[in-house]
């Protein structure tokens, strides 16, 4: 059986002020690979980062109509007064509710995750149309809060164009925090 691969872009160069992107056409064990290492860097802004649809630029309007990721930016939640709140809920807890529901991910903690605010990503391997973006958003958001996983949806995940570092860490003894967890769903093509 021939594995289906992403339509990503990644950026040209390891700096977030630079718009220029190219194509990357990763298989879903190549894009697991790459997120399984952090790069140490000294700046968090000099690491390189993807976008979630093929493209030459940064820009909503240089970027195609379809995705092949949906990306959870884990960097709060909602507490029990309804308010968001700085620190996502525990790591585990979001990928133990989406391996229960079939949901395949990628994640990582983040450059920015500590012992006491926890930091990370979600990365979602699934194709869908640019309109389906805050739908599928909410979908996801809604199964983890009804598991009682309370989750903030940040808006940087309804962005078409945002750019997602890939792992990196400030230093090498940040690397006793970083997290790495994937599933690929149960019949999973």
């Amino acid at each position: 059986m021939k594995e289906h691969n992403l339509s990503l872009s990644i950026s040209a160069t390891a700096d977030i002020r630079s718009t220029e992107l190219t194509e990357w056409t990763p298989t879903l064990e190549e894009f697991i690979e790459r997120f399984k290492t952090p790069v140490i860097s000294t700046n968090k802004l000099g690491v390189k980062y993807i976008v979630r649809a093929q493209g030459n630029q940064r820009k909503d309007s240089a970027l195609a109509d379809t995705a092949s990721i949906l990306i959870l930016d884990c960097d709060s939640r909602i507490n029990d007064d309804g308010e968001v709140v700085d620190g996502a809920p525990p790591f585990d807890d979001v990928g133990d509710v989406l391996e229960a529901n079939n949901i395949p991910f990628i994640a990582h903690t983040t450059y920015s995750n500590t012992a006491s605010t926890l930091r990370y990503r979600f990365i979602i391997p699934c194709e869908y149309e640019r309109e389906h973006l805050k739908p599928l958003l909410h979908s996801v958001h809604e199964t983890l809060h009804q598991a009682g996983v309370m989750l903030a949806n940040v808006k940087e995940n309804a962005t078409w164009s945002q750019g997602w570092f890939l792992p990196s860490l400030p230093n090498r003894e940040a690397s006793k925090l970083f997290r790495h967890r994937h599933f690929i769903g149960v019949n999973h093509v």
